[in-house]
């Protein structure tokens, strides 16, 4: 059974392309998104990523992370992704097509996003270092040891382990771990231990590292974060990499990119609810740019400006109602909004919603070899 909840999700990838895309189409970009979300979300919303990703494919996460991926890397998304919703009891996907219907008519109250991890209790930073310690001493490495801790810790927890780590032995719990693992595995424990801030900031350098720009990445992480996690991301980056992000985008990108990456790493979004009269003043200058898009001239150029200005500085429940007022349906929306500004929607959706965008094509050849 096909399941359609609401407009907002009607141009997403088509299921299809799970199976349709090809391990030559997906190199290294698809898989580390995959671990990037894994590893940023899990704490945060990863339930509520997880049940959008079974209504509109048809499958639980769960189920595709067990299918299309393998060995210590699989065992470690496993334990990130949580239950599988595939299983009896787990997941409905009527009553999915309601409580979501639900959340989008909540959007301008404050919710409770939903991790997969959370605090330990009885959490020990001293018993797990040395857990930690064990499983790397010696010949061989204790892989299951690592990922049990790790993946079953909040961030904060993790510092503290790395604190007692370094307190007990004297030595880099990082640099131990990225001695005894590699490959993905690695990738995803290493970004685990890292605080959030400088692992967003991190993707953010990798996205513009290079002869090209992961934009896709980009949009994802300034798009998606609130005002605080973007100040931190910017205190984070000029601490590891002595340069602003600001400066750093403005190197690398050009153009209506460049000015609105540069608006949104401000981190200077309204994040209060929705004005009605405001959302229908914002309508009419989104479809006023639809007309004049493929116009030149100083009345087109002031409306790209207001129109960017909107999609930079509203919060996220103000953009969704702004959509709404248009009258449009949502493809027709981005349709007429022409392929320049389509990068700039991700706001305008549910935030869980953006997760999911180009997730049909994580999952084919990736399993670890």
């Amino acid at each position: 059974m096909h399941v359609t909840i609401g407009n907002s999700l009607s141009y997403w990838i088509p299921a299809s392309s799970i199976n349709n895309c090809t391990h030559s189409k997906l190199l290294n970009i698809p898989y580390n998104t995959l671990i990037r979300i894994m590893v940023a979300r899990s704490e945060i919303d990863m339930l509520d990523i997880r049940e959008i990703f079974r209504t509109k494919y048809e499958k639980s996460l769960h189920h595709m992370i067990e299918s299309d991926t393998s060995g210590d890397y699989k065992k470690a998304l496993l334990k990130l992704c949580g239950g599988d919703d595939d299983a009896a009891g787990e997941f409905f996907p009527e009553a999915a097509q309601v409580a979501y219907q639900m959340w989008e008519l909540s959007a301008v109250a404050k919710l409770e996003l939903k991790g997969t991890i959370s605090p330990a209790a009885n959490f020990n930073a001293d018993g797990d270092a040395k857990v930690l310690r064990k499983a790397m001493k010696g010949f061989g490495t204790d892989e299951d040891a690592i990922i049990e801790v790790v993946t079953q810790r909040s961030n904060d927890q993790r510092q503290d382990i790395i604190k007692a780590y370094k307190s007990h032995y004297g030595r880099d719990l990082m640099a131990d771990l990225k001695s005894e693992i590699s490959g993905p595995l690695a990738k995803v424990i290493l970004g685990l231990m890292m605080p959030p801030a400088f692992y967003d900031a991190k993707q953010l350098k990798k996205a513009m590292e290079g002869a090209g720009t992961d934009e896709s990445a980009l949009i994802e992480i300034l798009a998606t974060r609130n005002n605080q996690e973007i100040q931190a991301i910017n205190a984070a980056y000029k601490e590891a990499y002595h340069k602003s992000l600001e400066d750093a985008l403005s190197s690398d990108t050009s153009g209506h990119f460049k000015r609105i990456l540069v608006s949104l790493a401000l981190g200077n979004r309204n994040e209060g609810g929705e004005d009605f009269t405001k959302a229908h003043a914002d309508a009419q200058v989104s479809k006023d740019t639809c007309k004049l898009s493929d116009v030149s001239g100083d009345d087109s150029t002031s409306l790209e400006t207001r129109f960017l200005s909107i999609l930079c500085t509203q919060s996220c429940p103000q953009l969704r109602r702004g959509r709404k007022a248009t009258g449009m349906c949502c493809n027709d929306y981005i349709l007429q909004l022409k392929e320049m500004y389509v990068i700039f929607l991700p706001p305008i959706f549910p935030t869980k919603s953006m997760y999911t965008l180009d997730w049909s094509s994580q999952f084919s050849g990736l399993k670890e070899q």
